[in-house]
C-alpha cells in the first residue's frame, strides 16, 4: 500500500491548563513531550492498523514559549518507511487567546510497528512523493537516518560498559502500572518522558536554585521496551553548564533481581530563568572523575550541533507570527528539518 506525504498528515490539539504549567505559567516540557509522542503514535497506528511505540526521538526543540490558555495544534507526518519502522516529523503550533500563531517546537521520531506481543513487524505501507515538498521530506529524512543509524550503533557499545553516578544526580524508582500502558501491555514513551523530564527537571532546579524551562531533548533513545509490572530505576546526571544552560543526561534501567539493564538514554537542556522570566546565570559545574570529564567534553559537542539548527530556527520562527498558517494545509511550516 502506498501513501503519499500528504496523504499522512495529521492534527491534534490540547488546551493548556494550570496543572501543565510551572510558576511562571509556562507548559512544562513533560507535557509537551507526552502530546508529541501522543499525536505521532495516533498517525503512525491509523496508517499501519497496528500498535506503534517510540524508538527514537531526536532534536526536540523549544522556540517559543506556551503559556496556560494557549491551545497547541500537533502536526504529523510519515516521511519515510522501513520494513517495520516509520520516520515522523512533528510541529507544534501555538495559537494564543487573542488568535495569533507561532511555532512552538519541532521535532523527529521513529516509531516501530509491533504486535500483540510485543514484537516488531512490518509497517504494511510505504511512503511516496509527488510535490517538491514532499520529496524534500523523503530526502532529508533519508540523510537523517543515517546519521541516527550511527549514533544508535556507538550507544549499543557504550551501554555494555558499566555506568557511573557523578556527584551532581539524582534516582528515583517506578513500577510501571497499566496506567503507564499502551496496548501489548508496554509503557508508553509519553508516560516514561513526562517522569524523565521530572525527574531531571528536580535535579536542574535543585542545582540552579531557581526556576528553570526544559530547552531541547537532543537525544532518546529506547533499546528496550518495558513492560507492565517490571520496575525501572531512573538516574539523572549533570554533564555540564554553561552561563544559563545545563545539560541533563538521564538512563532508565530496569531492576531485575541483583542486575541492572540499560533500557533508555536521553539528553536534555534546561535554562534557568529569573523571577520576570529571563535566563539568569549558573553557578559552573567543574568534572571531578574522568568519567565526568569524558561526559562534559562529548556536551559541548552536542551543544554545538544543536545551536546550529536551533539558531537557524529561531532566527526564522522565534517571536514571529505565522499570519498566513491554516491548520488545514496540509504543508509544513519548517522546509529545512536537518
Amino acid at each position: 500500500m502506498e501513501k503519499t506525504v500528504s496523504e499522512t498528515y495529521l492534527y491534534t490539539s490540547h488546551l493548556v491548563m494550570p496543572r501543565h504549567a510551572n510558576p511562571l505559567g509556562i507548559l512544562f516540557g513533560g507535557y509537551m513531550i507526552d502530546w508529541m509522542i501522543e499525536a505521532a503514535t495516533l498517525n503512525t497506528m491509523r496508517l499501519s492498523g497496528k500498535n506503534t511505540v517510540v524508538g527514537y526521538i531526536d532534536n526536540l526543540f523549544f522556540i517559543n514559549p506556551i503559556s496556560v490558555g494557549d491551545t497547541v495544534f500537533y502536526r504529523t507526518w510519515v516521511g519515510r518507511v522501513r520494513r517495520k519502522s516509520m520516520e515522523v516529523i512533528i510541529e507544534a503550533v501555538v495559537r494564543g487567546r487573542e488568535g495569533r500563531y507561532f511555532l512552538a517546537s519541532i521535532a523527529k521520531m521513529i516509531l516501530v510497528a509491533v504486535g500483540d506481543d510485543g514484537r516488531s513487524i512490518e509497517a504494511g505501507f510505504r511512503i511516496i512523493g509527488r510535490e517538491d515538498w514532499e520529496i524534500n521530506i523523503i530526502d532529508q529524512l533519508s540523510k537523517w537516518r543515517s546519521q541516527v543509524d550511527e549514533v544508535i550503533k556507538s550507544i549499543e557499545k557504550r551501554s555494555e560498559a558499566p555506568y557511573s553516578v557523578p556527584k551532581y544526580s539524582v534516582a528515583s524508582m517506578r513500577r510501571v502500572s497499566y496506567e503507564d500502558a499502551m496496548p501489548a501491555n508496554i509503557m508508553y514513551a509519553g508516560s516514561l518522558l513526562r517522569y524523565i523530564d521530572e525527574i531531571s527537571s528536580i535535579l536542574a532546579f535543585s542545582y540552579a536554585e531557581g526556576v528553570v524551562v526544559t530547552a531541547s531533548i537532543d537525544q532518546l533513545i529506547f533499546k528496550k521496551p518495558i513492560y507492565v509490572g517490571e520496575v525501572i530505576k531512573l538516574i539523572s546526571m549533570i554533564t555540564r553548564t554553561w552561563r544559563t544552560s545545563m545539560e541533563i543526561k538521564t538512563i532508565v534501567l530496569r531492576q531485575q533481581d541483583t542486575r541492572e539493564e540499560l533500557l533508555v538514554e536521553c539528553y536534555s537542556t534546561f535554562v534557568k530563568l529569573s523571577e520576570i522570566g529571563k535566563p539568569a546565570e549558573l553557578k559552573p559545574y567543574e568534572p571531578t572523575s574522568p568519567e565526568e570529564f569524558e561526559e562534559w567534553i562529548k556536551a559541548d559537542e552536542r551543544r554545538k550541533q544543536r545551536l546550529e539548527l536551533l539558531k537557524k530556527l529561531s532566527g526564522e520562527y522565534r517571536n514571529k507570527e505565522l499570519k498566513y498558517f491554516d491548520i488545514r494545509d496540509p504543508r509544513p511550516v519548517v522546509s529545512s528539518i536537518i
